[in-house]
């Protein structure tokens, strides 16, 4: 059986195959179809682009964390959370707040549509949900048109997920093993394998996109790929192989402290978070949504015509919306604020100020810092050179259209 294996390293930015310390990409893509930059769309969302071909306007799917519609698993816990978040408050404690987030965490997530609670405020978990995990993206349907689960089960083929990965599922092991379990099913009869590699994301945010340490990253990336290839193909020799960088990486040379931006404002008026306003601090996007009618307009105006934000970033209007294939509809939220390349919100919703984050994505996809890469190899792949192409042309490399 002619099979296909999609190895997902995430953030493996375009140009670190040009720093010299990855001589089996290096060789591989000459006589591959390599795509030299990979556009994701903007947001946070590409497994959804990769999987069903469609750009985030398509699908809906822009950030990974969206106001629920309906009551979600932590509404059942709300008054316990609510105590929880003002103890914290009073005794606040870093140890203790894992502790408790990693407690919660081990209950949601045997529930049916469980969401992990990051650094979200306990008191407004309940307002929020995943967005392409919600569901698991294997189902039928799961994302709203054909995804290449779909498609394999539609064509008579059977994949092999348990290497990937989901924001919906605990995660198990790290790159060597997702590497290894896959390995020893590349003799089943599988179709489609997906594997899915972290670490470059992981070093890529700790320590940036320009350091000593990424440098010794891509070189032990480079390693892995090889040795997951090489081995894999002395069960299938004419495997081929989809080598992606999903999205770039950044680095962060000034942050804002939205939190306070934000406390700062909203404290002027007699209004509530949760009853009269949210809030979503993603790592590069501010999110508001106000209820309250009373003071709606002075409070947008207010965020609009700060400086440090107008300095720092932009806001998404319908109009700009459409033209960087952002979905925007009536239930938007009141005020998108999205960040200049390079800037980072700090606190947010994922990273505490401590962590001193110093790479990260999800910026204006027009920067190459921003792009990945994508190499097809194997045994009937003709060599083809190509410059740019968008993250959604993979869901046709996996249906084998290269």
């Amino acid at each position: 059986m002619k099979k296909t294996v999609l190895i997902l390293a995430d953030a493996f930015r375009n140009d670190y195959l040009d720093r010299g310390v990855t001589p089996f990409l290096d060789k591989e893509k000459i006589n591959a179809h390599y795509v030299r930059k990979i556009v994701p769309g903007n947001g946070f969302c590409e497994r959804s682009e990769i999987f069903t071909g469609k750009h985030p306007a398509e699908t809906g799917f822009f950030t990974a964390i969206d106001l629920s519609k309906e009551k979600n698993i932590y509404s059942r816990f709300s008054p316990l959370l609510n105590i929880l978040n003002i103890f914290l408050k009073i005794f606040p404690s870093i140890l203790l707040e894992k502790v408790l987030r990693r407690l919660i965490w081990e209950i949601v997530s045997k529930t049916k549509y469980p969401m992990h609670p990051y650094k979200i405020p306990l008191n407004i978990l309940k307002y929020f949900t995943l967005t392409e995990d919600k569901v698991d993206m294997r189902k039928k349907g799961a994302l709203g048109c054909l995804s290449i689960f779909d498609y394999i089960e539609q064509n008579g083929g059977r994949y092999f997920y348990d290497s990937f990965t989901a924001l919906n599922i605990a995660q198990k092991g790290d790159d060597h093993y997702r590497i290894n379990i896959a390995l020893e099913n590349a003799d089943e009869a599988y179709s489609h394998y997906f594997i899915y590699l972290s670490e470059l994301d992981a070093i890529g945010h700790k320590y940036g996109p320009e350091s000593k340490e990424i440098n010794k990253a891509i070189h032990e990336m480079d390693q892995k790929i090889e040795y997951l290839i090489q081995r894999f193909k002395t069960k299938a020799p004419d495997t081929q192989f989809i080598i992606l960088g999903d999205h770039g990486m950044v680095e962060v040379e000034q942050k804002i402290d939205a939190i306070s931006i934000l406390n700062n404002t909203f404290n002027k008026y007699p209004i509530s978070l949760g009853k009269d306003y949210l809030y979503f601090l993603d790592s590069t996007l501010v999110r508001i949504w106000i209820k309250d009618n009373s003071f709606k307009a002075q409070v947008l105006n207010e965020f609009r015509n700060n400086n440090e934000l107008k300095t720092k970033g932009q806001f998404i209007t319908k109009a700009n919306a459409i033209e960087l294939q952002i979905p925007y509809t009536s239930e938007s939220p009141d005020l998108i604020w999205w960040a200049k390349s390079g800037t980072l919100v700090s606190p947010d919703f994922f990273h505490r100020r401590e962590e001193g984050i110093k790479g990260m994505h999800g910026y204006d996809n027009s920067y190459d810092s921003s792009k990945g890469f994508c190499i097809v190899t194997g045994e009937e792949v003709k060599p083809k050179f190509i410059e740019q192409e968008h993250l959604t042309s993979v869901f046709k490399k996996l249906k084998g259209e290269v």
